[in-house]
């Protein structure tokens, strides 16, 4: 069961990914006025850096398909929240034993 979920994450990551590729495709068509295969080459370069990556699907995805602020924030920033929560829950307890003083 476990492997059929994680399979199921990873398809559903790789889709998201899909749709925000396409949505930066749109907004940087839309900003700049060139074909979509310029586009296209431009989004998968921009893509690739962090915070201007998502930036720029954020506001695509509100220039051309209309979605709202928190709508396009929300679709473009769970991985972070997620990445964040598993951190927190996923860290390994604090050693509070004394120094010197290993088992075994």
């Amino acid at each position: 069961m476990k492997a059929k979920l994680g399979c199921l994450a990873a398809i559903a990551y790789i889709l998201v990914g899909f749709v925000q590729i396409l949505a930066m495709i749109k907004g940087v068509q839309i900003w700049l006025g060139i074909p979509w295969i310029m586009a296209a080459i431009l989004s998968t370069i921009i893509a690739y850096i962090p915070l201007v990556g998502m930036i720029a699907g954020i506001k695509g995805a509100m220039v051309a398909w209309g979605w709202t602020l928190g709508t396009s924030v929300a679709f473009f920033c769970w991985p972070l929240a997620l990445y964040g929560l598993l951190c927190i829950v996923g860290a390994p307890p604090n050693n509070t034993e004394k120094q010197g003083t290993q088992r075994y």
